[in-house]
């Protein structure tokens, strides 16, 4: 039984809808970058008297959003908001729609190790993540094309892909665990969303009140795209922080799946 294949095909179409969605929020959000550069000086003005807290909040950053990085940067921040919501969703059903419906017991009857079976899915879900940001990849170089950008880095722009691509492998992970950890999960993407947002109100409350320590707590200050852009690099401690949480969290659903007993 190839599970990996079985994965792909069950959310093909799901991750078609959600990819075409944020193809679709991401065009139409970059086409709105030459109006703001047209109207810099008022763009400017309106952030300038903007209270630097609230700038914070919302990773706004004066020095660098008048650029097409800092406005990409800008957008993807929102953007990896749905990519999370999306990584958690296919970790969540990696293995827990079968231990909620109680049909854990049949894919665990097959001639197929749990270790096997569990990397398999992980495989998957890690496969349609690459494919998707692959995707929006492509659609960034296409409109810096079409739009005729003059001061894109590409590199920073790579950056800004991989550094939300591990946010949402930190998010996959860590749904796969609670799937496979909790009996019984109802609505998946209400779990998601209430995860999802409360890392990212975290996120807000850390860069406004400067507390470091809430820094390590939420994924999505692992990689400022701010920073990214001026340093043009990500912070080896914040590469470490992500590698620990995916390590502990890959390793922790191994365990807790062998472990686990299946009820029919």
């Amino acid at each position: 039984m190839n599970v990996f294949l079985q994965e792909l095909r069950f959310h093909r179409k799901t991750v078609l809808i959600w990819n075409v969605s944020l193809v679709l929020t991401l065009i139409l959000m970059l086409f709105i970058y030459p109006a703001v550069m047209s109207e810099k000086a008022s763009y400017e003005a309106i952030l300038a008297s903007l209270p630097p807290g609230l700038l914070e909040a919302f990773s706004i950053d004066f020095e660098t959003f008048m650029s097409f990085n800092g406005f990409l940067g800008y957008t993807y921040t929102y953007m990896l908001i749905a990519l999370g919501v999306l990584a958690m969703n296919l970790g969540l059903s990696a293995l827990g729609k079968e231990v909620s419906g109680k049909t854990a017991d049949f894919l665990m009857t097959r001639p197929i190790s749990r270790v096997r079976l569990l990397t398999e899915k992980i495989l998957a879900g890690i496969t349609l993540l690459t494919l998707t940001n692959l995707l929006i990849g492509i659609t960034i170089l296409g409109m810096t094309l079409v739009l005729g950008v003059k001061d894109s880095d590409m590199g920073v722009t790579l950056l800004i892909i991989l550094g939300g691509f591990i946010v949402q492998i930190i998010f996959y992970a860590l749904g796969i665990f609670i799937g496979i950890s909790r009996k019984r999960i109802r609505y998946i993407t209400s779990l998601s969303l209430s995860f999802v947002f409360t890392f990212y109100i975290l996120a807000m409350v850390s860069q406004v009140v400067k507390k470091k320590y809430l820094f390590y707590l939420t994924p999505f200050r692992y990689f400022d795209f701010n920073r990214i852009i001026i340093d043009k690099g990500f912070e080896l401690k914040y590469i470490a922080v992500s590698a620990a949480v995916i390590i502990i969290a890959a390793s922790a659903c191994y365990i807790t799946l062998k472990q686990k007993e299946i009820h029919v």
